[in-house]
């Protein structure tokens, strides 16, 4: 079984370029680190079927990734820390 979708994360790096207008190969890395980060976060809560959806963010000079995990509240996904930064 493979650990990581490489198809989503092409896709989730082209998003990056036209959103963020960064070069393809920055872009590419952002993308395994919220790959990676998304794995860290299905095993730190014991949820491997759960699904964390991804919000780039571009503004004030910043790139963000912001996530929501299916299996937590309203409440926790809305904290001010739930980011990765480029």
């Amino acid at each position: 079984m493979k650990k990581y979708n490489l198809s989503k994360i092409m896709k989730r790096a082209w998003e990056i370029v036209k959103k963020a207008g960064v070069k393809f190969s920055e872009a590419l890395k952002f993308s395994w680190v919220i790959a990676k980060k998304e794995i860290a976060l299905k095993k730190e809560w014991h949820e491997e079927n759960g699904v964390v959806t991804w919000n780039i963010w571009n503004g004030y000079g910043r790139t963000r990734a912001y996530y929501k995990m299916s299996w937590m509240s309203k409440y926790s996904n809305n904290k001010k820390s739930n980011f990765v930064e480029m």
